[in-house]
């Protein structure tokens, strides 16, 4: 199967480096997207297939974002969220899906941000940074602190546009 492969994803990559490429980035993801999502409503319980189907919202939420297209890709933000939460509570001891539904946490927190909105990113943030603190032992070190230092960052950034427009 071309998207369970991973060819979708090694596409998606080489694209990144191509200026102007993000029309070609949103088709391809669109497309994946209508695919696996077909795919997932006919066999609800792999889970794998479950996590590409919200890989590829959260990519294409990235790209809808990097378009400036926010209300957009807050949608694709939430719906891999909800695959996401759902992975988590299937299988409560997988730490990839906690670990993706910290980024999906994340990903909307930023998406809160440049839509004006900082308590509600507060909240976000603050709920992906919780999850990253019970996975700090069970990731690798790299991956779970580089996101945490991430949301660290983005909290410190809330905290102090609160403090100097007050």
């Amino acid at each position: 199967m071309l998207f369970r492969s991973g060819l979708i994803w090694k596409v998606d990559e080489t694209l990144e480096a191509l200026p102007g490429a993000l029309d070609l980035k949103e088709d391809l993801l669109d497309g994946s997207k209508d695919y696996l999502s077909q795919l997932k409503t006919e066999d609800p319980a792999d889970d794998g297939l479950s996590r590409e189907v919200a890989v590829t919202y959260s990519k294409l939420g990235t790209v809808k974002s990097e378009m400036g297209r926010l209300t957009e890709a807050r949608d694709n933000f939430e719906r891999a969220l909800s695959i996401n939460q759902a992975l988590v509570v299937h299988d409560s001891i997988n730490g990839l899906y906690e670990l993706d539904l910290a980024t999906n946490l994340q990903e909307l927190g930023t998406i809160d941000l440049a839509q004006g909105k900082p308590d509600v990113a507060d909240q976000h943030l603050a709920k992906g940074l919780a999850i990253l603190q019970q996975l700090n032992t069970a990731l690798p070190v790299h991956e779970a602190v580089r996101l945490h230092e991430s949301i660290q960052r983005e909290l410190a950034k809330i905290r102090l546009d609160r403090k100097s427009t007050r």
